[in-house]
């Protein structure tokens, strides 16, 4: 996966219209909808690889603020933290509500120590 944080970085750059979106929360859409719930329950199984396809898989269809934040936990919890730092601010980016912003902020704090 460290191969694609260059990658990610291009694809998040691409999305950057929906940043501005304040209801950019979970998807809308049955497909990108069926990614989550399926990223939701690997990842409580802590099969965080698998839930990070999953992840990247509803992110292309529906490029949700939601997802970023999970893919990031995923994607860090795996070891990669160099991928999750990228997610982290992307989802900063995207102006959550002042809590979930003040959490990511610390798990990306955490991730940089690493």
């Amino acid at each position: 996966m460290r191969i694609l944080a260059p990658l990610l970085l291009v694809a998040l750059l691409a999305s950057a219209a929906a940043a501005d979106d304040p209801t950019d929360e979970l998807p809308t859409s049955p497909i990108a909808l069926r990614h989550w719930n399926r990223a939701k329950k690997l990842f409580e199984k802590k099969s965080y690889e698998a839930a990070t396809i999953e992840l990247w898989a509803g992110y292309a269809i529906e490029p949700r603020r939601a997802f970023l934040f999970m893919w990031g936990q995923a994607e860090r919890l795996n070891g990669d933290c160099d991928t999750a730092t990228v997610l982290y601010k992307e989802f900063l980016a995207r102006k959550p509500p002042a809590r979930q912003a003040d959490y990511t902020r610390e798990v990306l704090r955490l991730c940089q120590e690493q």
